[in-house]
C-alpha cells in the first residue's frame, strides 16, 4: 500500500490510502496531516510499516503546503527505511516564483 499527501492547496489537506491505482480510504482535513494520517491508518486497521511508500503531490498553488508535504512524505519514509539514497527525496514543484515582500528600510 502507498499512502500519497496532497496539500497542494492552503483550506484544505488530503491523506489517501492506496493499493495500487485503487483507493483503499481518504480522509479531508482542514488541520494536522500527521494526525489525519495517524487516524487513517487505525480506521483501516493499518501499521505504519505495512506501508510501501508514502508519496506527496508535489505541485500546486500553496508553497508552504507543498514544502510540508515534500518534508513529511521524505521524513516518513526515511524514519520507515522505505528511503534508500538522496535520489529518492521528493521536492516541490512550483508554479511560480514567490510572493515575498520585503521590508522597507527606515533610513532616518
Amino acid at each position: 500500500m502507498i499512502i500519497e499527501i496532497d496539500s497542494t492547496t492552503r483550506a484544505q489537506k488530503q491523506v489517501t490510502l492506496k493499493e495500487g491505482p485503487k483507493v483503499v480510504a481518504s480522509k479531508i482535513t482542514r488541520g494536522s496531516i500527521l494526525m489525519t494520517l495517524r487516524d487513517l491508518l487505525v480506521e483501516q486497521n493499518i501499521k505504519l510499516e505495512q506501508i510501501e511508500k508514502v508519496i506527496t503531490i508535489s505541485e500546486g498553488d500553496s508553497m508552504t503546503g507543498l514544502r510540508v508535504g515534500a518534508a513529511l512524505a521524505n521524513a516518513l519514509n526515511f524514519a520507515s527505511g522505505k528511503l534508500k539514497n538522496l535520489e529518492e527525496l521528493q521536492f516541490p514543484k512550483y508554479k511560480s516564483p514567490p510572493k515575498i515582500t520585503l521590508k522597507k528600510l527606515n533610513h532616518s
